[in-house]
């Protein structure tokens, strides 16, 4: 059921509802009423969660390295340290020490 907003006194049910005043009513009679000018429908108010996004991107590193390749923890790769920071979102690659066992 909706909420609707008296904009002109009526009465519901033998209540007298005011002016401003917030109440739900029956789909069908808040769009008579709207109709004629008695109410208008109160949009209901929305999270902001429901906007965000629902899935964040995992974050990616790089898990390897085999000669010039950089492999990363998404399955992907790249050819040299210049590609490997483009993917990464840095403008230079930190010196990092592969255990290649």
């Amino acid at each position: 059921m909706p909420e609707v907003k008296v904009l002109r006194p009526h009465t519901v049910r033998g209540i007298v509802k005011k002016r401003g005043e917030v109440y739900s009513e029956n789909e069908r009679l808040a769009d008579e009423k709207v109709r004629i000018g008695l109410v208008e429908k109160v949009r209901a108010k929305v999270e902001t969660a429901m906007y965000q996004a629902r899935e964040t991107k995992p974050e990616v590193r790089i898990t390897g390295r085999t000669g010039n390749w950089y492999l990363f923890s998404d399955g992907d790769k790249a050819l040299g340290k210049k590609a490997a920071a483009e993917k990464l979102g840095v403008e230079e690659l930190p010196d990092v020490d592969f255990n290649d066992n």
